[in-house]
């Protein structure tokens, strides 16, 4: 029997009789399926699929970064050259991730910001490579060259940082993020 499908969950066979095909959700298994922060896998996020069924997903590093590994429940798989992989045949669930990394002597600047009471906030180098060497933008005409400084603001308000880090052996990358002076007790801005 040759069928085709018509894209509204109903089947044809050579006869044209009509066969109706449903998923009903908890038929099925979840995928949890995340990458880390230099890269992107879709579908990501929980994802459906039902019992016996394949799953296809894309993937991809950000520009100066590489795959380091694909693993299924915490086992490295093989996949594909073109940045794919297919999970099979589901069974049960299971939890995909996307592991990247940095190119030799690339770095990705990143950073994190949490309140330091009052007007000051704390800053948190968190960029990927090996940086040794920082400078700060605060937003408000001052600058810093420490890793992770915490600097007092005169003025509550908006500023919008810029970090650029880099190694002996690479180019400054800067990365902007926007926080709000004072900041809560509890709150923590991150573009990593």
């Amino acid at each position: 029997m040759n069928m085709n499908y018509a894209g509204s969950g109903i089947y044809w066979n050579n006869y044209f009789y009509a066969i109706e095909v449903a998923y009903t959700p908890g038929e099925g298994y979840t995928l949890d399926v995340q990458s880390d922060e230099i890269g992107w896998i879709n579908p990501s996020g929980t994802v459906e699929v039902a019992k016996g069924a394949s799953q296809t997903f894309t993937f991809n590093p950000t520009a100066g970064a590489r795959v380091k590994n694909l693993t299924v429940d915490g086992t490295p798989v093989t996949y594909n050259s073109d940045l794919t992989y297919t999970l099979q045949n589901v069974q049960k669930d299971y939890t995909i991730r996307l592991n990247n990394e940095p190119l030799p002597g690339v770095v990705i600047a990143a950073f994190a910001a949490e309140s330091g009471g009052g007007n000051s906030v704390k800053f948190s180098d968190k960029s990927l490579g090996d940086a040794n060497k920082w400078k700060w933008d605060f937003g408000d005409g001052t600058t810093s060259s420490e890793q992770s400084p915490l600097h007092p603001y005169a003025q509550a308000g908006t500023y919008t940082v810029s970090l650029w880090a880099r190694s002996d052996l690479s180019q400054s990358q800067v990365v902007k993020g926007s926080i709000e002076v004072p900041m809560k007790e509890g709150y923590t801005f991150s573009n990593v």
